[in-house]
């Protein structure tokens, strides 16, 4: 692999940062995430019995930055080091140091992350500071007394900015010592523990990508679609960081997924009909037919025509960027657009607001 040609570059950072979200250092990811990133040195000792040492430097927006302390950020060093030599390690010769910096003005990997607007931008970084301090403490991290004044502050001002963009934000947990009372009882493992608190913010990350984009007025809660909740917070973790034709379409075909799912979740082939106006058996992989039979009973027939349309639009539009080769980032936003559409109109309908 070239490491020094952009889009080898790009995939070797995307991954490293799933694998650190996945063992719950999503506050590591983050840095990735906002930082531009540029190796600025390799050193070649091939010759010598060695092997080829480059150096990556990550210039992060300075508020983020100066939220850490410096022994933070060394440590922070380390493990993005230690991680990208784990996920190059196929490639025997080559291993990788890791510099941060602050700067004041960042061309972050994440594109869309930048055209933001600058509120949305400072709640979603505190988002994740507060994600990753509740994961810390409850799996072996930092311990309480150390960083819960850091929280509360943090907890409170998530909560007015949400209030005031009318966002969901379903964390109740005031201080750490009132979390560790939840986990200590009902999360005994350490993935437990991560996976109730990637579901705890998922309708608030959902109800940001709304506001941002304009998408629909309601934000729908959907606390107890957890399936449907993580489904969702990894179709957006994917959108931020595709880069290439293969990436938007397998984020169509993630689209596509969830929607079977949702059709899974309120079709009832008891109450709506086992088969649909043609005599075709109605199937658990089939979403169109699944929202057609829910919708039938939902609304009079004078509205069975544009319900139709609207389905199998959304529908058309997943499978256009799954099928198509020349698929876009502008055709992905617009298919995951109508895809949350859809999912928020099926919980207006039932009563997710």
């Amino acid at each position: 692999m070239n490491y020094e040609d952009t889009t080898d570059f790009s995939r070797m950072i995307k991954l490293t940062s799933s694998l650190l979200e996945e063992r719950g250092k999503s506050y590591v990811s983050t840095l990735l995430n906002e930082a531009f990133i540029r190796i600025i040195s390799k050193e070649d000792n091939i010759w010598f019995g060695g092997g080829i040492t480059y150096t990556i430097q990550m210039d992060v927006p300075i508020k983020l930055y100066s939220s850490y302390t410096t022994e933070q950020i060394n440590g922070i060093e380390s493990i993005i080091s230690n991680s990208i030599n784990e996920v190059t390690k196929v490639d025997d010769n080559v291993s990788f140091i890791t510099r941060i910096t602050p700067s004041l003005d960042t061309n972050s990997n994440n594109q869309e992350f930048l055209n933001e607007d600058s509120v949305i931008k400072e709640l979603r970084q505190n988002i994740d500071i507060v994600k990753s301090i509740m994961v810390s403490v409850a799996t072996g991290g930092e311990r309480i007394q150390n960083v819960d004044d850091r929280y509360k502050k943090l907890h409170s001002t998530i909560k007015a900015e949400c209030d005031k963009l009318g966002i969901p934000y379903n964390n109740k947990y005031a201080s750490l010592w009132d979390w560790y009372g939840k986990w200590r009882v009902d999360f005994p493992s350490y993935q437990e523990r991560r996976d109730f608190i990637r579901e705890l913010f998922a309708s608030t990350l959902t109800g940001l990508d709304n506001s941002k984009n304009n998408e629909v007025d309601v934000f729908v809660q959907l606390d107890d679609w957890g399936k449907i909740n993580r489904m969702i917070g990894k179709i957006r973790s994917n959108t931020w960081t595709a880069k290439d034709i293969e990436d938007f379409q397998s984020i169509g075909v993630s689209c596509r997924e969830v929607l079977i799912s949702l059709g899974q979740i309120v079709y009832n082939p008891a109450l709506h009909g086992e088969e649909d106006e043609t005599g075709t058996k109605i199937s658990k992989a089939d979403a169109e037919r699944m929202f057609l039979a829910y919708f039938k009973y939902k609304f009079s027939g004078k509205h069975n025509k544009e319900l139709r349309d609207y389905v199998k639009g959304v529908k058309g539009i997943a499978n256009q960027l799954t099928h198509k080769d020349t698929s876009t980032r502008k055709d992905m936003l617009l298919t995951v657009s109508t895809t949350l559409s859809l999912i928020n109109f099926i919980g207006i309908l039932e009563d997710k607001i």
